[in-house]
């Protein structure tokens, strides 16, 4: 998506179009642009998600490992 992106607004600023052509590609770019922030927070929300869930599973196991010790 970043590809296109920059393929896009590589367009823009060199090619000759009419106003309704530059119009149109400048609406798809900030679509496109709102797409990828919106995928990366997603990704980042989920890499901090898996992250806790290691935490957690880690303490889990330690209180396990405690509890085995007092039996």
């Amino acid at each position: 998506m970043k590809k296109d992106l920059e393929r896009m607004q590589y367009q823009q600023q060199t090619q000759a179009m009419t106003a309704k052509k530059g119009e149109a590609l400048v609406k798809a770019i900030g679509e496109l642009s709102k797409h990828i922030k919106e995928r990366e927070m997603e990704l980042t929300t989920r890499t901090r998600t898996t992250e806790k869930l290691k935490q957690l599973f880690s303490e889990k196991r330690k209180i396990a490992s405690r509890d085995q010790d007092y039996q």
